[in-house]
């Protein structure tokens, strides 16, 4: 029995399932299950995914749960917080899988389709918002500051998205992209206000708790995008299916002593 740990946000819980993925191309998926441990959801909004795209996930059941007991028990747990290489350990039985799986060497391998459930239940403000995305040469702005603030993670991840970054984004789709309209994503909107100057831009801050993944949704149809170090606007940016597309992200993802994770493409800027 191998199971996959489910937890975290969306944009976490996108890179357990591509891994899951991997993971079932390689061994027998009737003997893979998923663990969906309720503290681990319970910090952000749940299990997110299989409500938001069109997903099949792997089985849990009781003895599931029985069975990590006593995986954590004898400590013959699989984690990986960051990348880790699984060479020569898929054919060991009784393994939690437990980690983020930040490396595209997981994704290049297998086939992905995500699709987002639809019809998604945009209200009459979100309905607004796409069909201006629509029509517009749109470019997404992610500003990430909230839990980014509090002190243990913002030893981590804080600080890196600051106004120079955000500024030097806006310059380069300047030089780039005729006609831009911005559209800026944030959980601080004041502080986004205080800093992004242009003319043409709409600050969505309408989306909170449950409804937050539709920022996902609404950041993937602009036509670019610029993101904070946040594993939820790189997914933004990952499914926007515009092929001329333009990817910002900043150069480094960790403030910390961690090692950037491997999940940036040549087709990226990193600023």
């Amino acid at each position: 029995m191998k199971i996959v740990t489910f937890q975290g946000g969306l944009g976490n819980q996108l890179f357990q399932y591509v891994f899951y993925l991997w993971l079932d191309m390689r061994c027998d998926k009737d003997n893979i299950y998923g663990y969906y441990p309720k503290k681990g959801l319970r910090a952000h909004n749940g299990l997110e995914i299989e409500k938001v795209f069109e997903v099949k996930l792997p089985n849990s059941s009781l003895s599931t749960d029985l069975v990590v007991k006593s995986i954590k028990l004898i400590n013959k747990i699989f984690k990986n917080r960051q990348y880790i290489s699984t060479d020569g350990r898929l054919d060991v039985n009784g393994v939690l899988f437990e980690g983020f799986w930040q490396d595209k060497c997981f994704w290049e391998d297998v086939d992905i389709v995500l699709n987002f459930r639809w019809p998604l239940k945009l209200d009459v403000t979100n309905s607004f918002i796409m069909a201006k995305i629509q029509t517009n040469n749109s470019i997404s702005i992610h500003i990430r500051r909230g839990d980014y603030l509090l002190p243990k993670y913002r030893n981590i991840y804080g600080d890196i998205c600051n106004e120079e970054y955000y500024q030097k984004a806006i310059e380069y789709i300047l030089k780039c992209v005729d006609d831009p309209f911005f559209f800026v994503f944030s959980d601080d909107i004041d502080w986004a206000k205080s800093i992004i100057n242009v003319p043409n831009v709409t600050f969505v801050n309408n989306n909170k708790g449950k409804d937050s993944y539709i920022d996902m949704f609404l950041m993937s149809l602009c036509h670019h995008n610029i993101i904070a170090n946040s594993t939820f606007s790189w997914w933004a940016a990952q499914l926007n299916k515009h092929s001329d597309k333009i990817m910002i992200a900043p150069i480094r993802w960790f403030k910390s002593l961690f090692k950037d994770p491997n999940i940036f493409t040549e087709s990226w800027i990193r600023i």
